[in-house]
């Protein structure tokens, strides 16, 4: 099973109509219409037109979505809410130009922002990608992130050492001497 649809499957039972949730990375459009079609609104960010005009392509049948063309890392910018759930899918755009990826000087701290936003009992589920330029990069400088978080779930199918990784972090209370510091 890819890691997509792990997530969605992972993901479903966790959602429902009354909650707010981010796709930091829209791409294709395809976790924002998973998020459109399970949750009541949903913000989306790509910093590529076209993902933003391929993302609104998918859901013109829906009005519960706010399509963001900026850096991820500023969404604290527009989202002025609590968040339930987010997905952030790093790399690069499917089918679109591999030359323009996403990198860990944006993506953590859009995480990190994207979890200070989150409710407590929140989730954000981030899947990795290995396969191209830069990947590897973002990858460690994540692995060295997210121990300090509470990972639930991690899934990869195993067909090669740079197949998609899948985190699904959860926003726990934890007394302060084990809180992450703030950046």
């Amino acid at each position: 099973m890819n890691i997509n649809t792990y997530a969605h499957k992972y993901l479903k039972p966790l959602l429902n109509q009354t909650m707010i949730t981010c796709d930091l990375t829209c791409g294709n459009g395809l976790d924002t219409l998973f998020l459109a079609s399970n949750s009541k609104k949903v913000y989306a960010f790509d910093l590529q037109e076209k993902a933003i005009e391929n993302t609104k392509r998918r859901l013109k049948d829906f009005d519960n979505v706010i399509l963001i063309k900026d850096d991820h890392a500023k969404l604290d910018l527009y989202i002025k809410e609590k968040l339930d759930l987010v997905m952030m899918n790093l790399g690069y755009l499917p089918n679109g130009d591999q030359k323009i990826i996403t990198k860990s000087s944006s993506s953590i701290p859009a995480f990190l922002k994207a979890y200070d936003l989150l409710k407590e009992g929140g989730y954000i589920s981030l899947a990795l990608y290995l396969g191209h330029d830069g990947a590897l990069k973002e990858y460690h400088a994540f692995k060295k992130v997210l121990k300090d978080f509470f990972v639930i779930e991690r899934y990869q199918n195993k067909r090669s050492l740079l197949e998609p990784q899948l985190f699904i972090i959860k926003k726990v209370y934890r007394p302060q001497t084990h809180c992450r510091q703030k950046a």
